[in-house]
């Protein structure tokens, strides 16, 4: 089981991005939810009545107020998804010259596994409406919650191979008609607590290799030399590059979104962002699959999440644990089976947390949710460290075929810019 290992990393953070129904970006997203502000939109699905005459019975799952319900889950995911990429993008922008255009690195691109309302069609459809809108370097998909640390472990071979800088991505929609009929037809046990209400959410997490300023130069520079290069030779040898876009060619490239969609500054200069090289660290990341899932009968053990926490380094001990302890009886019995056996690995007064009792069932989108409530709420002073001034966070979770995943990550409060007026990372 050596392959399913918590090995050491080191990422630098240096923006984020979060689209909730609470909140349009970060700021609002954290501060909404802190405030228990409901998102007070009227749901548009309801139950059949039993009786002729009654009123039909609501069937409640949040959504954006900001997004039409009549949107495709497609489209909802796409807006989400750019929105969230373009608040965690700013630092980028912000190290631009004003006329410069936009760069976009590489995106990791974290979607749910297949299910009732979420096809491959749609999860290819919102790959797609991601080149036309943000013009990335390239895009990978990963599927399932606990991908997310498999694309962590990739975006961390690319960066130590000279990946300037990398975006994970993640969005998850419940909000159509398909989960809708699913909370009809398969109503939660009696046996089991009531989970939080289904939602929608996207989540993006920059890294850069340096500062943001010098990942903004090298992705320029790799921009430029990619197009002096494409009026001489065919797309499928600039592929070769890391930095060359793979975009589809075909079909009519999308109009800018207007001054609405694009992110305020404000959030990233909160959060210090764009005065220091980073604002928190990734430190270590492990994953692996076993037989148990939410969707079979398999006797659970709980025996790799148990590996992937007693791999973790003894040195790094978490004081906030952030998994979907309140969302999914069968993944909160992974993780307490896990924590009672390598109890010594977390500090001995941690806390929990499941963001998604803060923002609804997000699905696919709740590790990187977790990841950017865990920076943000630290930096912001949601939360503090114990001790010291370090918050050191550990996010796991199950995706539904089975895969486990678990990783670290440290935050430093922020300095008092009325004392000194440096901000430095963790």
């Amino acid at each position: 089981m050596s392959n399913a290992a918590t090995s050491l990393v080191s990422l630098n953070v240096s923006g984020l991005g979060l689209v909730t129904t609470a909140g349009s970006n970060l700021l609002e997203s954290l501060f909404f939810a802190e405030a228990s502000v409901e998102p007070g939109v009227p749901t548009p699905f309801f139950k059949p009545s039993e009786l002729e005459g009654d009123d039909p019975e609501p069937i409640q799952i949040n959504r954006c107020p900001w997004l039409e319900a009549e949107l495709p889950l497609a489209e909802r995911c796409a807006r989400m998804a750019e929105r969230a990429a373009r608040e965690a993008l700013e630092p980028l922008c912000a190290s631009q010259e004003p006329e410069a255009d936009a760069v976009c690195p590489e995106i990791w691109l974290i979607l749910p596994c297949e299910r009732d309302g979420f096809s491959e069609l749609t999860a290819a459809s919102i790959s797609q409406e991601l080149w036309r809108r943000l013009s990335p370097a390239n895009v990978r998909a990963h599927f399932g919650e606990a991908a997310t640390m498999d694309a962590l472990k990739e975006i961390h071979a690319a960066m130590k191979s000279g990946a300037a800088a990398a975006l994970l991505l993640a969005v998850d929609s419940y909000f159509c008609v398909e989960s809708a009929e699913r909370e009809v037809s398969h109503p939660v046990s009696p046996w089991e607590p009531l989970p939080p209400l289904r939602a929608e959410a996207a989540g993006a997490v920059l890294f850069t290799a340096k500062s943001p300023g010098a990942a903004a130069d090298s992705l320029s520079r790799s921009r430029l030399g990619s197009s002096r290069v494409s009026s001489q030779a065919p797309v499928s040898d600039l592929r070769q590059s890391y930095f060359t876009s793979q975009a589809p060619t075909s079909g009519p490239a999308l109009s800018e979104p207007p001054t609405s969609m694009r992110s305020s500054r404000l959030s990233g200069t909160a959060l210090g962002a764009l005065s220091s090289s980073h604002i928190a660290r990734l430190v270590a990341v492990g994953s692996a699959k076993a037989p148990a899932s939410e969707l079979n009968d398999v006797p659970q053990d709980g025996l790799v999440m148990t590996y992937l926490l007693e791999t973790l380094s003894g040195a790094i001990r978490p004081d906030w644990l952030i998994g979907p302890t309140r969302s999914s009886l069968f993944r909160s019995r992974e993780w307490e089976m896990a924590l009672c056996r390598c109890r010594a690995k977390v500090a001995e007064d941690f806390d929990s947390l499941d963001v998604e009792t803060l923002f609804g069932r997000v699905g696919a989108a709740a590790v990187v949710v977790s990841i950017v409530y865990s920076v943000a709420a630290t930096r912001l002073g949601l939360r503090e460290p114990k001790d010291g001034n370090l918050l050191t966070s550990c996010v796991w979770n199950v995706s539904p075929d089975g895969n486990r995943g678990l990783l670290a990550l440290m935050t430093q409060i922020q300095a008092d810019t009325h004392d000194s007026g440096d901000h430095h990372g963790a």
